[in-house]
């Protein structure tokens, strides 16, 4: 017998099926209401594009008119922000004159008037009436060349901004932006009254912007050094703005009615041009040897007759001599400086120290210090007996204040102009003009830094020049690095032949064309060719049916950046040749570098295009740390099987990451210097310091230290 629901339990049923009805009927008015506001939504944008459609639509195409102007705008900021390079170097508009301010407001007013003019006149080349026409379009014309102009304001202004905020003083800031707010407000004012109220005007602007560009294509062809290290290089890419934006405006202008895609034609011709290898002008500079004996392979005979005509060796009578070899790490000029600096530190200290010095090994920046203090030996150190080894860890000298005035000398600017101007037009033409080589620019701007500084010419003599007397006199043996492009594998530019442990000979210039010999700032500007800023040089092999042969090689950091490669084959080389018990000599490395930690983990993005780049480039910075630590790990040993009661070493020598900024381009401002030069010069209590931290006064104490170990007179 089936029970009957209570009438209860029937009115909770129909109140819960009551409920739910509700609550189907809220969520149907809900969705409805959601689809209903989602088509007001989409209805409203549609027709906002509509209304849109035709001022964005006549945006495009004025800005396809003023393409030129609009695209040279937007490089010139990218040129101006994006570099590290170019950063650093306006770190030195401080130190300016009140002339060169005047003239980076000029160069200011003078791009910006070419941006604007050239889009307007553009403009006013195909739409005659738009310039004057009222409404979105008139306005737009008129406007937008003029935002282009702005654009490169305000990518300095942003620039000059970065630079105060590491460390720029604020004063020099200011006067700089002000200049630059002043100038581009005048040009861009200037560029709109002469297209308003003087017909013709923009025409003949024009004519002077295109003989300016041919003008200063040929001045910064002749006069490399001088003229772009005055102007610095705001100056220079503010005129290579001007320069480029007229160019280019000519051949659209001319060449419109014609219907030739011009710049696609350009950029294809340089594309041929550069595979076809017609227009390679970074041949190095050479010249053929005459008198230079090559020096025989790095054997017990060789080491010998280096020692045995070490004029303080008697001081050392009963005791071992020692003897250094250095590594210069890579980093652009404050490597140079760094190393320049601690090398010139110790031998004002104690005159006897360079002829301690076995051998240099330096990469990019401190191939550059290795050079520069090599040089200063030849020029200033006594030939003869020298026993003086003060006591005394202050004194800055000679040695530190000629390298000081040597390189801190801005390097950049005649790089950036002969990239800008010579070997920017050299990328479009068949032939090559070696001329126009911007690396050369480099070499001379050393040349001219050493001979200003010095009355010498040693930069500019033959590299085998400055080791010709190496064997009886003091300079050290310089083994310079680079990178074969075509190998991946070092070569070294030395008179020396090094034996690579467990792979024969290392590959030195003398194996590549025994031939020839370049200048001292070659060598060392071919061991720091970091490509894009320097291109990588040619050396010729040959001449045969096939054409010239030639080899090319770069920064010497591609490699390895820490030198220490090379330092450990000499070390090898070194430790077999003086092994015997009759050769008393105490063998220690000087590292000059800086910190180098390498990031564990990474947070930036596009991942597939960058990390095999990244990792390419990474991999030099990890090289050089597996170099170190095996380099460490024979002296360790050598030092617990010591049969002879030598001493092997390692004393370091860092520049490390501070409040400011180190610059890693070629132009080092008077705030970096001072860095710089204080972390060398500052001391410390030795007895007090952390073990594992490097103290460069307490690194130094401990090589004057080796050096005072010897009798206090001959016996």
């Amino acid at each position: 017998m089936v029970e009957r629901p209570s009438k209860q339990s029937s009115r909770i049923a129909r109140s819960i099926r009551v409920s739910i009805a509700g609550e189907l009927a809220l969520v149907k008015w809900a969705i409805k209401e959601s689809f209903h506001i989602a088509h007001l939504i989409l209805a409203g944008t549609a027709g906002a594009l509509t209304i849109m459609n035709r001022p964005i639509k006549e945006t495009f195409r004025i800005a396809r008119l003023a393409r030129v102007s609009i695209f040279v705008s937007v490089l010139g900021a990218m040129a101006i922000l994006v570099p590290d390079q170019f950063a650093d170097a306006l770190k030195s508009v401080v130190e300016y004159s009140l002339l060169q301010l005047c003239m980076v407001a000029a160069s200011a007013l003078f791009a910006s008037a070419s941006v604007a003019l050239s889009g307007q006149l553009m403009i006013a080349r195909f739409t005659p009436r738009l310039l004057r026409a009222g409404g979105f379009s008139g306005w737009t014309a008129r406007h937008l060349p003029i935002t282009a102009a702005l654009l490169l304001v305000i990518a300095t202004a942003f620039a000059l901004g970065q630079a105060v905020h590491s460390g720029m003083v604020a004063g020099a800031y200011k006067i700089v932006w002000d200049l630059c707010i002043v100038a581009a407000a005048c040009g861009i004012a200037a560029s709109v009254i002469l297209m308003s109220r003087f017909p013709g005007a923009a025409e003949r602007m024009a004519l002077f912007g295109l003989v300016s560009a041919f003008v200063l294509l040929f001045v910064f062809a002749f006069l490399p050094v001088a003229l772009p290290a005055w102007l610095g290089p705001l100056t220079v890419i503010f005129l290579w703005i001007a320069a480029v934006v007229w160019l280019a405006s000519a051949l659209a202008y001319r060449l419109a009615s014609t219907k030739i895609p011009i710049f696609i034609c350009l950029a294809a011709a340089a594309v041929l041009f550069s595979y076809f290898d017609l227009n390679d002008n970074h041949v190095v500079r050479h010249e053929r040897k005459t008198d230079f004996v090559r020096g025989a392979h790095l054997s017990e005979f060789e080491f010998d007759q280096w020692l045995m005509s070490r004029t303080d060796k008697h001081l050392y009578e009963g005791k071992n001599y020692p003897v250094f070899i250095v590594s210069a790490e890579g980093g652009g000029i404050r490597a140079a400086y760094f190393s320049a600096l601690v090398l010139s530190s110790i031998q004002d200290r104690c005159p006897a120290f360079a002829q301690h010095i076995f051998a240099i090994s330096g990469v990019s920046g401190g191939s550059v210090g290795a050079a520069v203090f090599a040089a200063l030996v030849k020029r200033l150190a006594a030939t003869g007996v020298n026993d003086s080894c003060p006591l005394e860890s202050s004194r800055t000298g000679e040695f530190q204040r000629v390298a000081e005035a040597v390189l801190r000398h801005d390097f950049f600017s005649p790089l950036l102009a002969a990239l800008l101007f010579p070997d920017f037009v050299q990328r479009f033409l068949p032939w090559s003009i070696e001329s126009f080589d911007r690396a050369r620019a480099f070499e001379y701007a050393l040349e001219s830094a050493w001979k200003q500084e010095t009355n010498g010419d040693e930069f500019a003599q033959s590299f085998f020049d400055l080791s010709a007397g190496w064997r009886g006199g003091t300079v050290p043996a310089l083994v310079l690095n680079t990178t074969n492009v075509e190998t991946g594998m070092r070569m070294v530019i030395s008179h020396l032949d090094i034996y690579e442990e467990n792979e024969g000979p290392l590959e030195t210039l003398l194996d590549v064309n025994e031939n020839l010999t370049m200048p001292l700032s070659t060598a060392a500007g071919l061991s720091a060719r970091f490509p894009l800023v320097a291109p990588a040089g040619s050396i010729l092999i040959s001449r045969g049916p096939n054409g010239v042969e030639k080899r090319r090689y770069v920064d010497g950091g591609y490699f390895e950046n820490t030198g220490t490669a090379s330092i450990f084959d000499l070390f090898t080389a070194l430790r077999a040749s003086s092994w015997s018990e009759s050769r008393k000599v105490d063998l220690y490395v000087l590292r000059i570098g800086s910190q180098q930690a390498l990031p564990q983990y990474s947070g930036k993005g596009f991942g597939e295009v960058l990390s095999p780049i990244k990792t390419l480039l990474n991999t030099r910075e990890a090289r050089g740390l597996v170099a170190k630590a095996q380099l460490l790990t024979v002296t360790m040993g050598l030092n617990r099987a010591n049969r002879y009661q030598r001493n092997f070493g390692i004393v370091e020598f860092e520049l490390q990451q501070r409040a400011v900024p180190l610059p890693l381009g070629w132009s080092v401002s008077k705030i970096a210097r001072d860095e710089i030069a204080a972390q060398v010069n500052q001391t410390f209590d030795c007895s007090t310091v952390e073990a594992d931290v490097v103290y460069n006064s307490c690194s130094r104490e401990v090589v004057l230290g080796i050096l005072k170990n010897r009798n206090s007179s001959p016996k």
